[in-house]
């Protein structure tokens, strides 16, 4: 695993965190990432235990230039 892809991955780690704040029942699971030469790609599920409807609006990352 190179350098890039374990800052993905804890960037991910990070990026999940605030989903658990407060009384939010959205929860981030299985997040993993793999990188190339040139690109990467990250994964994770997303899970929505509340009554209420989510969506996700947008990403960040320190890792990249795009997401």
């Amino acid at each position: 695993m190179s350098l890039k892809s374990v800052f993905l991955a804890a960037g991910l780690s990070a990026l999940s965190l605030p989903a658990f704040a407060g009384d939010a029942k959205i929860m981030i699971d299985g997040a993993y990432a793999r990188s190339g030469a040139q690109s990467g790609a990250a994964f994770f599920t997303i899970m929505n235990h509340g009554e209420a409807e989510d969506r996700l609006v947008a990403a960040t990352s320190d890792a990249a230039k795009r997401v």
